[in-house]
């Protein structure tokens, strides 16, 4: 019998990625009703324009980090199947260790372990995800891109 690890960890991996896609869908259902009461009760314009700006941004980073989270199961998947060597199994655990990092420190962010709230009351956080999640996992990506060779 073969040994199937990457098949194994590849079943175990998208039930896990479809599980996050049901949970941020069901967050994002939560809210949006959430919203919809509130702005049923605001009046001022700007306000209302912030609230529906607020989900979109949040949502733009969430698929970041959805995306990032594939690109992680993709790096390992190809380090467990293929077994490369040198640059190439180089470049698959740079992919897989950073996208477990993003995903990892959205998490805690999420989680509010960290506040990037200053004590003039300006909130960075939105700052912070747009210079986390998209370049890395674009970055980790690209890095899980590289083709392996096949010594067939």
């Amino acid at each position: 019998m073969k040994n199937r690890k990457h098949t194994m960890f590849l079943m175990i991996s998208l039930a896990v990625f479809v599980a996050s896609v049901i949970a941020v869908i069901l967050y994002y259902c939560e809210a949006i009703a959430e919203l919809s009461h509130i702005l049923s009760e605001v009046t001022d314009t700007q306000e209302r324009v912030g609230l529906e700006e607020g989900v979109f941004w949040s949502s733009f980073f969430t698929v970041a980090v959805l995306g990032a989270e594939l690109s992680f199961v993709r790096s390992v998947y190809k380090m467990l199947k293929h077994k490369p060597k040198k640059w190439i199994g180089i470049c698959y655990l740079v992919s897989a260790v950073l996208a477990f990092l993003s995903i990892a420190f959205y998490c805690l962010v999420v989680l509010k372990v960290f506040n990037f709230a200053s004590a003039s009351g300006r909130d960075y956080t939105g700052d912070v995800y747009l210079l986390t999640f998209w370049p890395s996992f674009l970055v980790s990506f690209a890095l899980g891109s590289v083709p392996v060779k096949q010594n067939d």
